[in-house]
């Protein structure tokens, strides 16, 4: 056996290794399962809300696809009916459908003109129908099962409405499209409205507990002063009042040649200031306290001394 004593361990070899702040917040979240899904649902939400617009057919936001009632998820309807072969015998006024195995329901078109020897000359929607599919084209028109005519050899293409995973609004309009735009903007509305209010208040309460005194004094009174205010009233008299600065601005811009407009997005723009206006309240009051508070630790009054 050796005689050689156990060598002490070096006092650098048993401090324990430090670690940032952004690594010591990532292993603490890393350990709670519930906040890992929900971080990684806000992602998918977001990536949904600003990617998913681009594969996205047709105005979702303001074009009015139907004429009448909305559009059930994956179903669409008649939109336009040419008539490709006039055929013969047809009299106004008769009530036709498309012979097509794709309908739920089928579609039934109304005789407007027709020619002398009973030809087609055009037709109109009755009823747009519900079809999951577009049959091939020409489509053979025949009388509904309980009316009959001596009409007969004639052909229609059918142009349909698009298919939408959720359906439609009253007006037409993308229920999916509508969705992730609604997600976009609220999105928007609390990244910007956080944004304002951590720009502000943490500027202003940092400026707060720094001096302290009167500065200190005043500037609370005055944060008082905006949390007594109503947020919807305050809303209400800035929408008043700068609802035509943005009309204002597209002009200024147009008599110098420009084409920039920023009228579309006024409301957008005095909500996100509307918001950050009065969410930075809490976040000046909450710096204010920890500057105080950092103010009075010994190593700040060490630091004054010298």
């Amino acid at each position: 056996m050796s005689d050689t004593p156990p060598t002490k361990p070096n006092a650098t070899d048993t401090v324990e290794k430090g670690e940032s702040l952004w690594v010591g917040a990532w292993h603490r979240l890393r350990k709670n399962k519930m906040a890992l899904a929900g971080g990684v649902f806000i992602l998918l939400l977001a990536g949904l809300s600003f990617i998913g617009p681009f594969f996205l057919e047709g105005d979702y936001y303001t074009n009015t696809v139907l004429d009448d009632n909305e559009l059930a998820p994956g179903e669409k309807r008649l939109h336009r009916a040419e008539p490709t072969n006039g055929g013969s015998g047809f009299r106004v006024d008769d009530i036709l459908e498309p012979v097509s195995s794709q309908s739920a329901k089928a579609a039934q078109l109304k005789v407007n003109s027709v020619t002398a020897e009973g030809a087609i000359i055009s037709l109109e929607i009755v009823e747009p129908g519900d079809y999951s599919d577009e049959p091939p084209h020409p489509v053979a028109l025949a009388y509904q099962i309980s009316k009959s005519g001596p009409g007969q050899g004639a052909t229609v293409r059918l142009t349909f409405t698009e298919s939408y995973i959720l359906g439609t609004d009253h007006l037409g309009r993308d229920q999916l499209g509508r969705i992730i735009k609604g997600g976009q903007i609220s999105l928007m509305v609390g990244m910007v409205a956080t944004f304002v209010s951590l720009t502000i208040g943490i500027g202003y309460g940092t400026i707060s507990g720094y001096f302290g005194g009167k500065v200190d004094s005043v500037m609370m009174r005055l944060v008082d002063i905006l949390y007594s205010l109503p947020f919807v009233i305050f809303v209400i008299l800035l929408m008043v009042f700068a609802k035509d600065l943005g009309d204002s601005i597209d002009a200024w811009f147009k008599v110098r040649g420009s084409e920039f407009s920023i009228s579309g997005q006024w409301n957008m723009l005095l909500l996100f200031v509307a918001i950050g206006a009065v969410e930075w309240l809490t976040m000046a009051r909450i710096v204010r306290g920890q500057v105080m508070s950092l103010r009075q630790q010994e190593f700040i009054e060490a630091c004054i001394s010298l």
